[in-house]
């Protein structure tokens, strides 16, 4: 994987506030050779829900706060795919209470006309960027390998729950 610091922001004036309280990445999956630029990019867009250990930080369904956007209705996810300027873009947000651990996240796929039903180099682009973002998975138990001992690194998994494809293990 490489990460990508997107482009700036461009047209409107509608996105800026909105982007500006998002984490957004592209991030190049399946890159051959370890060499930026030689896989298949998507936009990932994590929601405040995902990267907030501040419960003030995260929208509520009763904030009053106009600039705090509740949600990313479909077509507010469109204009900002096209914004990031990739094939597919990732929405991320996390399943569960307010300030939960839940490692389970909603997962929507979008391109700047539609939302598609599944898209591989973006799941993989998103379960990237939640590991860049330092968001805890759930331990994958019996995972792989053998052999006893402390310290041994444990695999972050991810669940992500979708609209048309149901759960995906990452």
């Amino acid at each position: 994987f490489s990460l990508f610091t997107p482009p700036a922001p461009s047209s409107s004036r509608f996105l800026l506030p909105i982007i500006m309280r998002l984490r957004t990445y592209i991030i190049d999956a399946f890159v051959r050779d370890g060499q930026p630029g030689t896989g298949n990019a998507a936009g990932v867009v994590l929601l405040p829900s995902v990267v907030s250990n501040n419960d003030d930080d995260a929208p509520t369904s009763n904030s009053t706060t106009s600039d705090k956007p509740l949600s990313l209705d479909n077509a507010a996810r469109q204009r900002l795919a096209a914004e990031l300027r990739q094939t597919e873009t990732a929405f991320v947000e996390r399943c569960g209470p307010k300030g939960g651990s839940s490692s389970t996240f909603l997962l929507r796929w979008f391109t700047p006309t539609t939302e598609v039903p599944l898209c591989g180099h973006a799941t993989l682009a998103a379960a990237a960027a939640l590991v860049a973002e330092g968001v805890k998975g759930s331990d994958e138990e019996g995972g792989g390998g053998g052999g006893g001992g402390g310290g041994e690194a444990t695999t972050a998994t991810y669940c992500f729950e979708t609209v048309s494809s149901g759960l995906l293990r990452v």
